[in-house]
């Protein structure tokens, strides 16, 4: 009888080794292509970031719009794949583990509505930022983009007209982006974060 057990037991023991192997294998394949595809949607998005900083038209921005929510959308999915790896026990390197911690710990939105509307929130935030002027004097008033007055602000040493480059960027910046902000803020507070 306990020969039967103990055959009982060595089959069960086998069994969850090579449910882990499997389990450790499926998360290597997994991590790999993670990695792979990760590359390519952030490729993308460096191309369309890249041709609409370089020619700011309509065509491109729309480029770059639907290229950071394909980016978030399909991060989004890996995200909500590994975590079905958080409850195994799998044997993987550091580097491996590290990756599938840093997939497991990203912020997924609950529905693609809310991410394509935190895409858009993003977006004209980052627009209005580029298109925003300031001025250092009435009448003397800096290229668009916050580039420009940081670069400003690093150079000069006019307590005057780095006071009212301060008060015009927030006049041209502030009463604009506030309902964005806390709308981008709500956005996020409704994603998950996975635990």
């Amino acid at each position: 009888m306990s020969s039967a057990a103990d055959e009982d037991s060595a089959s069960d023991s086998v069994g969850r080794v090579v449910s882990e192997l499997r389990r450790t294998r499926c998360a290597r394949q997994f991590l790999r292509n993670s990695n792979h595809w990760l590359r390519a949607w952030d490729h993308r998005e460096d191309l369309a970031s890249f041709r609409y900083e370089t020619d700011i038209s309509e065509k491109n921005r729309q480029m770059l719009k639907r290229a950071k929510a394909g980016l978030e959308k399909f991060s989004s999915r890996l995200t909500l794949f590994a975590l079905k790896f958080k409850k195994f026990k799998m044997k993987l390197s550091r580097r491996e583990a590290r990756m599938m911690k840093l997939l497991q710990g990203k912020q997924v939105f609950k529905s693609n509505r809310n991410l394509l509307r935190y895409n858009q929130v993003q977006s004209r935030i980052m627009q209005d930022y580029n298109q925003a002027v300031g001025c250092y004097a009435p009448g003397k008033c800096l290229d668009s983009g916050e580039d420009n007055v940081e670069n400003f602000f690093r150079t000069k040493k006019d307590y005057d007209q780095l006071r009212y480059l301060w008060k015009s960027w927030r006049d041209a910046t502030g009463a604009k982006f506030r309902n964005a902000f806390v709308e981008r803020a709500q956005l996020l507070n409704e994603s998950v974060w996975p635990s």
